[in-house]
């Protein structure tokens, strides 16, 4: 007979595996996903996936483009060259699409806090991966004063005017706070093969991630994480710009650095009111320099 410690052992490692999937108790030993279906029980201390065949057959929206695979089909699934990359583009909003998807999509994944030149070469990469066939980039989800200063709404607000060539790729949704959450939705939705472009020091962290779960969460053939390249953080320009030098040049109530990390797309005005959301998300009031805690706010420009 097991011991309580053990149960409470047992309980505490199922609860963490959970934690980090975004899973939420059912309070009688199941788990649930972000949109409330039911995905996993605890058994002797982990998480135990349930079929997916049988949840997909409780699923209450068999309306997703899944739902069709099973009919017979003499066309492949992809889509005709002047609508590629865009099939099932979204409106920025998160919502869903209704055209036939392509069998590949490649997601992108950053912080954007705030969004920069640099960031520009991971949705380029982003594009040469997708090769044509659909594309949506996720900003996280975290805010904090530190790290992340600008709520998602207004991120994505400016990552539009940044990157306008991107606008209707650039995905707002809620309910996308982690790449589980983004894949489970890739699968409901059709897709066979998932490319997923991040930072570098991100590359090794996503390759765990997504291949561990796939055949339980999700189910696809192929999962490639790709890396949009080393960034030298001493480099000028587009090399070495980072969301840690924004911050600290808003820090140091440096516009003009800030200007300089910026894309060419965003005028002075949109950039003067991008540097005043930062300024404000990390509670640094107008015209004062604070020696704030460079450690947390930028930590590789902390020499003390």
């Amino acid at each position: 007979m097991k011991s309580f410690f053990q149960f409470l052992g047992e309980a505490s490692q199922a609860s963490m595996q959970a934690k980090k999937l975004n899973l939420v108790s059912d309070g009688h030993g199941g788990w649930l996903d972000s949109r409330g279906k039911f995905v996993a029980t605890t058994e002797d201390g982990k998480l135990q996936f349930v079929d997916k065949k049988k949840a997909k057959s409780a699923d209450d929206k068999p309306a997703q483009s899944k739902a069709a695979k099973p009919e017979p089909k003499a066309e492949p699934k992809k889509t005709a060259p002047e609508a590629t990359g865009k099939a099932k583009a979204e409106d920025g909003e998160g919502g869903e699409g209704t055209d036939e998807t392509t069998e590949t999509l490649t997601v992108a994944f950053g912080r954007f806090n705030p969004p920069t030149v640099g960031h520009g070469k991971l949705l380029a990469a982003a594009k040469k991966a997708s090769a044509g066939e659909d594309m949506k980039i996720y900003p996280s989800r975290s805010q904090d004063p530190k790290k992340n200063p600008l709520d998602p709404d207004m991120k994505v607000g400016f990552m539009k005017k940044m990157f306008p060539e991107y606008e209707e790729n650039i995905v707002n949704d809620d309910e996308m706070r982690s790449i589980f959450n983004v894949l489970t939705t890739a699968d409901e939705q059709g897709y066979k093969n998932v490319n997923i472009i991040v930072g570098s020091d991100r590359q090794s962290e996503f390759e765990n991630l997504a291949t561990k779960y796939n055949g339980e969460l999700y189910n696809f053939d192929n999962i490639r994480v790709i890396s949009a390249g080393v960034r030298d953080a001493d480099a000028e320009g587009v090399e070495g710009m980072s969301a840690s030098k924004m911050r600290k040049a808003v820090v140091d109530g440096d516009f003009a650095a800030f200007r300089r990390g910026t894309p060419k797309e965003l005028n002075d005005g949109d950039t003067q009111a991008l540097f005043d959301a930062v300024r404000g998300g990390m509670k640094i009031k107008a015209k004062k320099k604070e020696v704030a805690e460079m450690w947390e706010i930028a930590p590789k420009f902390d020499w003390k």
